[in-house]
Formats: structure tokens, sequence, C-alpha cells
């Protein structure tokens, strides 16, 4: 029996998934990908639960101390005071594709829209970076 469309999700098939990828200009490499997880067709547009994978590559001179586990986030106002830093994109035109049980066609992509390096550093002692981006999804119903 198949479940999903007993319970009105649209199954589908990865064929393609990629990395948009952006410099900062600290040195370090972001890549972000974003991931279909399921689809419902709803009243209107198709509803998607997509998550983002994040990662990033820093330089060995960025690389500090790490942070002990009890260090607080940066609150909204101070991290308003940080700069954003400047990217150049490397490579951002990474449409994720997938087809859907009833032949829909979907793309999807991460754009970053803002980079923030806090003064954190993770566990393996690499910087903390607060990062803005947006999705874009495009989908394509199938003639056949």
């Amino acid at each position: 029996m198949d479940y999903l469309e007993k319970y009105g999700y649209l199954d589908f098939k990865v064929i393609r998934e990629d990395w948009s990828e952006y410099l900062l200009e600290d040195g370090t490499l972001v890549k972000l990908r974003p991931l279909l997880i399921k689809a419902l067709r709803g009243q209107k547009d198709l509803e998607l639960n997509v998550e983002t994978l994040v990662a990033t590559y820093s330089p060995k001179e960025l690389r500090g101390e790490p942070s002990s586990e009890d260090v607080e986030l940066p609150d909204e106002e101070d991290i308003m005071k940080i700069p954003p830093l400047k990217f150049d994109v490397v490579k951002q035109d990474a449409w994720n594709e997938y087809e859907l049980n009833d032949k829909t066609k979907l793309r999807l992509k991460i754009n970053l829209s803002s980079a923030i390096r806090l003064n954190i550093f993770n566990p393996a002692g690499e910087p903390v970076y607060q990062l803005e981006y947006e999705g874009q999804s495009s989908d394509k119903e199938s003639l056949s």
C-alpha cells in the first residue's frame, strides 16, 4: 500500500542535488543546499517541507579556542551593530531538481543574502556565522 498517496502526500525522485557556494570577504567558503523533505498538493499550490543544509569552511587563521558551552549568543541589538561581510558568488545556479509522483517537475535553490561573523567558535574552533538566505522554487506541470 502506498501510504504517502493514501495520506495525500506526493512522493518524489531526486533528479539532481547540488550546492550554491559563496566566498566571504574573510576567506570563508559558505555552501548552501535545499533539501526537499516532503510535498503535499494544497488547495492552490504545492506545500513543501524543505530543510537547508549549511556548511562553512574557514581558513586556519580564523579558527580559535572553542567557546564554552554556556556562552550566550549576542542579542539582536548587538548583532545589528556587526557589519555584514561582503561576499562573492562562486556557484549560484545550483538548482536542485525533483520529479513528484504526479509528474510535476520541481526545482529548488537557496541564495545567500547576508553573512555576519559572530565572536563565537564552535566545538571544532571554527567561527560561527549568522547567515540569512532565501529559497526559490519553480514547478512546471508535466504535459505527459
